[in-house]
């Protein structure tokens, strides 16, 4: 019950939000993690929005981005990955949900799925899912820039340009 009084919370105060940057369109910073366990990418959804993406969020004033990729990380799934293991991949700039997106992806790999904790909250799922069952899903700008720049194998599947 408090679960779904704090998602709907969410829901308003993110309405609200997308109503007033029809208005004054903000710039926003944030970062997020394509996380990779062989063909999989770790992808989550908000209460608030009708979408699956990376995990991640806003970059904090004087925040690097890679720190706040680690963060976010680890705030939304209880997956903790030192900044230093994640791969600057692109900056991704679109015109989105009536504001203007920078968004830094980082990627990392791992060679075992972690145990993923959301709070049912600000996150109402999570999934591992192939770069071909993303196909049909909604995702916002950034995970579609990201995903396009990845090289794909004879099937069609995703080889994540990762480091050793």
């Amino acid at each position: 019950m408090i679960n779904r009084a704090i998602q709907l919370a969410y829901l308003a105060g993110f309405s609200a939000l997308r109503v007033s940057w029809r208005f004054r369109v903000p710039n926003q910073r944030g970062a997020v993690v394509a996380l990779w366990c062989g063909g999989e990418v770790l992808m989550v959804r908000h209460g608030y929005q009708r979408i699956w993406t990376l995990p991640g969020g806003s970059i904090r004033p004087s925040e690097p981005a890679m720190a706040a990729a680690s963060r976010e990380l680890r705030e939304e799934t209880n997956i903790a990955l030192p900044a230093s293991a994640l791969q600057a991949a692109l900056v991704s700039e679109h015109l989105w949900n009536h504001r203007w997106d920078r968004v830094h992806v980082f990627a990392a790999r791992v060679i075992h799925k972690p145990t993923v904790k959301i709070d049912q909250r600000e996150i109402v799922e999570s999934r591992w899912l192939t770069a071909s069952s993303l196909e049909g899903l909604s995702v916002p700008p950034q995970v579609r820039d990201y995903l396009a720049r990845q090289p794909r194998g004879p099937e069609g599947d995703i080889h994540p340009h990762l480091g050793a």
